[in-house]
């Protein structure tokens, strides 16, 4: 008669037990991902959005919402949408003239406009949503390895 035994099962036994509950814990990473990304686009924006971390029912968004999130992150005139091609998906409103074509119309007649007595062709962008997310892309090895600890 031949005995085998088989060690070394615990480690492994033990090396699973830290993927328990991993649609739970992968909610928590989602959730503290954002939580990275809205304090990133809360300094950006200041007190120009109202930026949130937000649990849903499959993970987690970053909801920012303001009246000029679109001029600050694409930028306004010649520079409107200058680095869309950064982003996945860029509102089709987001392109030179586009709201002067809807309001003013000084930028859309004329290639410039007036605020303040001074002249602009444009205003940079200050991309805070892309800041965040790429915050958030190189914090993910770490918080996972927090959450799954």
């Amino acid at each position: 008669m031949m005995q085998i035994t088989v060690q070394g099962v615990d480690k492994a036994i033990k090396d699973l037990e830290k993927y328990a509950n991993a649609d739970i814990r992968m909610l928590e990473v989602a959730y503290r991902l954002c939580a990275i990304g809205s304090a990133v686009a809360t300094a950006g924006y200041g007190s120009n959005a109202s930026v949130t971390a937000i649990r849903t029912s499959d993970g987690a968004k970053v909801s920012i919402d303001g009246e000029d999130v679109l001029f600050i992150e694409f930028g306004t005139g010649d520079a409107a949408g200058i680095h869309a091609a950064q982003y996945d998906a860029v509102p089709e409103v987001v392109r030179p003239g586009s709201w002067s074509e809807e309001h003013a119309h000084q930028y859309e007649r004329l290639g410039f406009w007036f605020w303040h007595n001074t002249k602009f062709t444009e205003t940079p962008p200050h991309p805070w949503a892309y800041d965040a997310y790429q915050e958030m892309v190189q914090s993910i090895p770490r918080v996972f390895n927090e959450v799954f600890r």
